[in-house]
């Protein structure tokens, strides 16, 4: 006789516990290496300006390759984790991305070497949603967003790691040496996840593959279970395999259009002030050396709120994070007032980089949440593709309004704006009922 299988207290079981801090940490590590490789380049322009025989200007290409080899990923590839598995999606993206980097190195052409780039950043567009969906899978009911928020720590320390190599090994190895390590790691971590890291529970129930969800549940002293028992515990049929076009079913459309529109706004203001910080900060008076200190703080403010906003998120669902990100445009509009005072500017961009890039990750952490199993990394990898359309406008806005002599007070107020809308946008999303609407009730279900 069937029994009866709740997937949810399987995932929170003690017996568990293993498999949820393994997958905790390789997710983590994960992050970290895609903070290295989209932060690399920054630290080696010089030595690759040098290499390829060009300005600095000329290496824009080569900057934003990575970021559209991101969005291409992330639409295209990042939804085969609902029809294969999220782990084969995490280990071949991150396969793809550490062998990629690794080729850059043999090359002499900057037409090459931006292809590489591109198809690196298309490993990481497959890789991160589904690393952020297994991630939120495993995660305990009561620290779901707030798992997704210490992987992104992993993103801001891998964003450091590439200075601390460069310094180590540029002087004596180049900036291949960079790369080398930035190729060889992640190579090593996808053959170490290939045999230990598990496929989703959930997943494995979702599409009813009892054999592989037996074999892994057998290490935990759970189950067996029947074909027959996954059909009386799941209701979504199988013959879904995630097309794209769910996310716009009538019961998700609402959802996926709030959220795409939460994470276009409010990557548009987040990657402006990362951007662009440093060089308002020397407009209000500061020399380069001090401006690059002081304009570090929002980054460092969005690693702390990255866990405290997602704590915020499980307690209190999206609502929370609505009224977070709005908090954002008081401390951004404050910047340009702060005038002369290093430390009240410091202070200040630390607190808007808590509620503004904290508030990005929430809304990572809404995408890898809010939709059910089937369609979950779909609906994450859509997120942070469309998203990607506000990390291009960010810069481009303030660059256009720099150019027309707009004063530091009226371009953060202007680019301000866009986390208004993110906050009515997530705040819409706090309406929706379950199962596309709070986010605690979303994965509790699913």
């Amino acid at each position: 006789m069937a029994q009866a299988l709740n997937i949810e207290n399987i995932v929170n079981d003690p017996k568990t516990r293993g498999l949820r801090i393994t997958v905790a940490c390789f997710c983590f590590l994960v992050m970290l290496f895609d903070g290295y490789d989209n932060n690399i380049l920054g630290y080696v322009a010089a030595d690759l300006a040098q290499h390829f025989h060009v300005a600095r200007a000329a290496l824009g290409p080569v900057m934003s390759a990575g970021l559209f080899g991101f969005m291409v990923g992330a639409l295209t590839i990042g939804e085969l984790g609902d029809r294969i598995g999220r782990k084969y999606m995490v280990v071949i993206g991150t396969a793809i991305f550490g062998l990629l980097t690794l080729a850059a190195v043999t090359t002499d052409s900057k037409l090459a070497f931006v292809v590489l780039r591109f198809i690196a950043g298309v490993g990481l567009g497959g890789a991160i949603p589904n690393a952020i969906a297994l991630n939120a899978e495993y995660a305990s009911r009561r620290f779901k967003a707030t798992a997704i928020g210490v992987m992104f720590v992993g993103y801001t320390l891998g964003g450091a790691a590439p200075g601390l190599a460069a310094s180590a090994l540029l002087a004596r190895y180049g900036w291949q040496g960079v790369f080398v390590v930035g190729g060889v790691l992640p190579v090593v971590l996808c053959l170490v996840m290939a045999m230990v890291l598990p496929e989703s529970i959930r997943y494995l129930a979702t599409m009813r593959r009892e054999v592989q969800l037996n074999a892994l549940l057998k290490k935990t002293g759970t189950g067996p279970f029947t074909a027959a028992d996954l059909a009386m515990s799941i209701e979504t049929p199988t013959r879904q395999r995630a097309p794209v076009r769910l996310l716009f079913a009538r019961e998700h459309l609402s959802t996926t259009i709030f959220l795409w529109l939460a994470c276009i706004s409010c990557l548009t203001n987040v990657v402006f002030m990362l951007s662009w910080g440093p060089t308002i900060v020397i407009d209000l008076g500061f020399n380069p050396a001090k401006a690059a200190l002081v304009g570090s703080m929002y980054a460092l403010g969005g690693t702390f709120g990255s866990v405290i906003l997602t704590r915020l998120l499980d307690r209190f669902g999206p609502s929370a994070l609505s009224v977070a990100i709005l908090l954002t445009v008081p401390f951004i509009v404050l910047v340009g007032y702060a005038g002369h005072s290093e430390h009240l500017l410091m202070a200040t961009l630390l607190i808007a980089g808590f509620f503004g890039s904290g508030g990005q990750v929430g809304l990572s952490a809404v995408a890898g949440t809010i939709y059910p199993t089937v369609i979950r990394a779909t609906g994450a990898g859509w997120a942070f593709g469309v998203g990607r359309v506000g990390a291009i406008l960010g810069p481009l806005i303030g660059a256009a309004l720099i150019a027309r002599g707009s004063s530091p007070q009226s371009l953060l107020m202007l680019m301000s704006v866009p986390s208004v809308v993110a906050a009515i946008a997530v705040g819409a999303l706090a309406k929706q009922k379950a199962p596309s609407g709070a986010t605690r009730l979303a994965v509790e279900q699913h």
